[in-house]
């Protein structure tokens, strides 16, 4: 596990994307795009109310990869793991399968976060930016790393004292090089984001070509087993255990 929140590699300049880069598709917040396995609508309903009820001390944000953790309206890859791990503390779950940067900007925007002010966020966004569907034609590396920066700073907005945790994207089927250079454009621009601490599972979920170990994945090779939110689970474990602290 790396974790990175310091200045650049010697001679190499931090990065700054530019104000232009907030055009991009991947930073203009949009509701649902593709059809899965659950109703998307009904599930963010269903966390706007939440938002007004709960106050969360940890809130994780992404796609399937953090959604099928807990199981809710949906397939339960962690096979019990999320309630063992947090069941009972102040963690929301907010990860909506097949989700894009643009569709997290659009739900912390329409009431996921209302009234929340939690001390951690743990991001893991930005794969489904490769994905190509007829409702979709993918992104580059670049446009991708964009829209993963703008979480965080929108994000770092609503809750200024929180940390943002980003995870880097996890090595996933046939996308090495589009998951390496995505996750070094946004290693490259952390230390413009002091708010912002990076945890990269990839040599761990990767072989040294970058590709998915298969024993922590389903068998698409994206999704993660029960090993591999383990190991996701045990790599976060000081970060949210200090902030669940706070609320005692």
């Amino acid at each position: 596990m790396e974790k990175t929140s310091d200045d650049c590699a010697p001679g190499e300049k931090a990065a700054v994307l530019p104000e232009s880069s907030r055009t991009v598709r991947s930073c203009v917040p949009v509701p649902k795009i593709e059809e899965d396995c659950y109703d998307w609508w009904a599930r963010h309903e269903e966390k706007c109310r939440t938002a007004c009820s709960f106050r969360a001390e940890v809130v994780f944000l992404g796609d399937s990869l953090t959604h099928f953790w807990s199981g809710e309206s949906g397939p339960d890859y962690g096979e019990g793991l999320w309630k063992e791990l947090y069941g009972g503390l102040p963690v929301l779950n907010l990860g909506f399968g097949f989700d894009r940067t643009q569709n997290v900007l659009w739900r912390v925007a329409h009431g996921e976060l209302a009234d929340q002010s939690p001390s951690l966020f743990v991001v893991n966004i930005g794969t489904n930016q490769f994905s190509i569907t007829p409702s979709y034609s993918g992104d580059t590396p670049e446009e991708a790393a964009h829209g993963i920066v703008c979480v965080a700073e929108e994000l770092h907005r609503r809750a200024p004292d929180a940390l943002v945790l980003l995870m880097a994207l996890f090595p996933r089927g046939n996308k090495v090089r589009e998951i390496r250079e995505t996750n070094r454009i946004v290693r490259a621009a952390l230390p413009a984001m002091p708010f912002a601490e990076w945890v990269d599972l990839g040599g761990i979920f990767g072989d040294e070509n970058g590709c998915p170990r298969e024993w922590f994945y389903q068998a698409d090779l994206c999704h993660l087993k029960r090993a591999g939110y383990q190991v996701w689970g045990n790599a976060i474990a000081p970060w949210v255990a200090r902030s669940v602290s706070k609320k005692n």
